[in-house]
């Protein structure tokens, strides 16, 4: 199924906005017998969590430059709208993929975000005092998406399902070497699956509020804000599917939170998962409006405040694109609450 996506998504031909990058995605390598997928014994790091005799191993061509996550404090907004583009350029080529992968890809996954209410039996591996949050995500999910038939009106099709900055490749300069740098690729599609058209552009949301330029400027609801600019600048939502944003962005987060605790439940050692949760919680707690104010009032503006920031995301009329290919942010470039702006 991967194989097949990573050959239809290369050999789309596709470009982004003003022809700033072609899609291109990791291919298979075959090995000496023709087969891209190889039976071998490899030690591993530990015997009991790779009980298996054997591994199976697949060989991937290398994509030149460097991921997003590694950009740091150089990270700008701009690129993180640039990559909305990309993600909707990739859901274009996605949703001409043969039938025969369609159909492959119609499989379950926790991590999908139409089995959110499948997090409940997870949730016994929250904190008391966290859980609550999380149940009233669900809770919320279950009666305003799925209750309500608006899940019905949601578009269909083969997700990339996992758009984070570890995941998106960026070349080292631009084509005239002026200007940032530009997404040149997109690797791992592990949790690819037939699903809601706009759980890719939420999952990618969901990221950017993670990325470095959030975290370093804090500035996480604007990166949010420039991921869905420069997806729907490409690949425009519904009015459904625009409703339902920060819902299912905040289900995403608490996905990743309870499926995060549940696995280091597992495996207490595993500084990577206690290294991303604090992140997620926060951009939760930002968004749901827990724990941001005692005040209802606060909570109720805050959230209001984030349904405009969206709405002007998706503003045509600002959405401009210069010599560069930049896209114009600066209308949605603000801090997040909390963070004084000494220009107000």
């Amino acid at each position: 199924l991967v194989n097949g996506i990573f050959r239809h998504v290369n050999d789309s031909g596709t470009t982004t906005p003003n022809n700033l990058a072609s899609l291109k995605t990791s291919l298979a390598i075959p090995n000496k017998h023709g087969h891209t997928v190889t039976k071998c014994n490899l030690p591993v790091v530990d015997t009991s969590l790779s009980p298996c005799p054997f591994l199976v191993l697949q060989i991937m061509e290398w994509i030149d430059g460097t991921t997003m996550s590694e950009a740091g404090s150089t990270l700008s907004i701009s690129s993180v709208a640039e990559s909305g583009s990309y993600l909707g350029t990739l859901c274009h080529a996605l949703d001409t993929l043969p039938t025969k992968y369609q159909e492959g890809a119609k499989r379950y996954h926790i991590w999908d975000g139409r089995n959110t209410s499948d997090l409940k039996k997870f949730t016994q591996y929250l904190k008391e005092e966290d859980r609550g949050l999380v149940l009233d995500v669900i809770s919320t999910f279950e009666r305003e998406i799925v209750t309500s038939g608006d899940s019905k009106e949601f578009r269909q099709g083969v997700l990339q399902g996992d758009f984070n900055d570890a995941n998106i490749i960026m070349s080292s300069k631009s084509d005239d070497g002026d200007g940032p740098n530009r997404v040149c690729g997109v690797i791992d599609f592990g949790d690819t699956t037939y699903s809601w058209r706009v759980l890719d552009i939420s999952i990618a949301m969901t990221y950017a509020m993670l990325n470095p330029y959030a975290q370093s400027t804090k500035h996480s609801l604007s990166s949010a804000a420039a991921m869905l600019r420069g997806f729907h600048h490409v690949y425009p939502l519904t009015p459904i599917e625009i409703k339902h944003l920060r819902l299912l962005i905040c289900c995403r987060l608490c996905t990743s939170v309870t499926l995060g605790a549940y696995s280091l439940r597992q495996n207490p050692n595993n500084e990577y998962l206690l290294l991303h949760a604090k992140p997620a919680w926060d951009a939760l707690r930002l968004l749901w409006g827990s724990g941001s104010s005692p005040d209802d009032t606060f909570t109720t503006n805050l959230q209001s405040c984030i349904v405009k920031l969206f709405a002007a995301a998706i503003d045509c009329e600002k959405c401009g694109i210069d010599k560069h290919g930049v896209i114009n942010c600066a209308d949605i470039c603000i801090p997040d609450p909390g963070i004084v702006d000494l220009l107000q």
